[in-house]
C-alpha cells in the first residue's frame, strides 16, 4: 500500500485511542511514524528487512527503554498496522523474516489501485467522523474534510467524478 494509506490508517487508529482512551494529540507522533517506518526498506529487500517482528521488537524496546514506554507501544501499534495493511496486497509480508513464512490475506487490493483508494476514502471518512464526534466538529467541517478526501481520490486516479 502507499504511504498515505498507511498514514491514514495510523491516524484512524489514533482517533479511536483519542476517543475511547482520551489520548492527547502528541501521541499521534509515534503511531504515525510507526505506520510509515517499515517502508524505509523500499530500496533494500522490501517487505522483509523492516516488515518483520524482530526489528519491530528491537526498535520498540529501544524507544521504550531510552525514551518512553508509551511511545514505544504506540510506535509498535503503528508498525503492526502497516504489516496488517501490507498483508492485504498480493505480495503480502514476511513477518518472521529471514524465515520464508509469508503472510497474505486474499483481497483485490494492489498498491495504488482503485480498491486501495476506496479503502483510503473509507478510513479517512471514519477518522473524520470519530474526531467530529469527539471534538464536536460542525457539519461544515466534516463535509469539507470528506469532500477534500473525495477530491484527492479523484485527482489520484483521475476518476470520472466531477465535484
Amino acid at each position: 500500500m502507499e504511504r498515505i494509506t498507511h498514514l491514514a490508517f495510523g491516524v484512524f487508529i489514533f482517533s479511536l485511542l483519542a476517543y475511547f482512551l482520551n489520548y492527547n494529540f502528541i501521541y499521534l507522533i509515534p503511531l504515525a511514524i510507526g505506520a510509515i517506518f517499515p517502508d524505509l526498506d523500499i530500496k533494500f529487500k522490501h517487505r522483509k528487512i523492516l516488515h518483520n517482528i524482530w526489528i519491530l521488537g528491537g526498535i520498540a524496546v529501544a524507544i521504550g527503554y531510552y525514551y518512553n514506554w508509551k511511545w514505544g507501544i504506540l510506535f509498535s501499534i503503528g508498525w503492526v498496522s502497516h504489516l496488517i495493511l501490507d498483508s492485504f496486497t498480493p505480495m503480502g509480508t514476511y513477518p518472521l523474516w529471514p524465515m520464508k513464512y509469508q503472510f497474505r490475506i486474499k483481497s483485490p487490493i494492489v498498491t495504488g489501485n482503485v480498491y486501495e483508494l476506496f479503502f483510503f476514502f473509507v478510513i479517512v471518512t471514519l477518522t473524520v467522523l470519530v474526531f467530529a464526534e469527539k471534538y464536536k466538529w460542525q457539519t461544515t467541517t466534516v463535509v469539507a474534510a470528506i469532500l477534500a478526501t473525495i477530491g484527492y481520490v479523484t485527482i489520484k486516479k483521475k476518476l470520472p467524478i466531477k465535484i
